[in-house]
């Protein structure tokens, strides 16, 4: 059986129990190459954020996104602050008040981490990004 990948490349798909593992890291060689930055995640939807939101608190930490928006831009800080409840906000508040100063080659690997889940959850289908590198997602 032969389908059509996002990326407009033909796959064949000769088995059936092919993990999604394999079928993620050929995407994400695939996007790699495709430049998309943390703060690309401003234009994402509100509802796509909100699940954004519960990705990093369920795969990465609140830890990760404080210390990935010591260096994003207001409108991308905005739109993760948007995604979140008043205490998550707090708490989330509270890490970044309480992280030293960090190198921007460490705070761009925090962001790196975040950037790899979201196209995570898009290869997923959980949410949706326009091939130009601007989110779009649902509303």
């Amino acid at each position: 059986r032969v389908r059509k990948h996002r990326s407009n490349t033909y796959i064949k798909i000769e088995d059936q129990a092919q993990t999604a593992a394999e079928v993620i890291n050929s995407s994400q060689m695939a996007e790699d190459n495709e430049m998309f930055t943390f703060d690309h995640l401003s234009g994402i939807s509100q509802t796509d954020m909100e699940q954004v939101v519960r990705g990093v608190q369920t795969d990465l930490s609140l830890d990760v996104l404080a210390k990935s928006l010591k260096l994003a831009d207001q409108a991308a800080a905005d739109k993760f602050r948007g995604a979140m409840g008043m205490n998550v906000q707090k708490e989330l508040d509270e890490i970044i008040e309480t992280t030293p100063p960090m190198k921007v080659k460490d705070v761009e690997d925090e962001q790196q981490k975040i950037i790899n889940l979201v196209k995570r959850m898009e290869i997923e289908g959980q949410i949706t990004i326009s091939q130009s590198g601007d989110a779009t997602g649902g509303t």
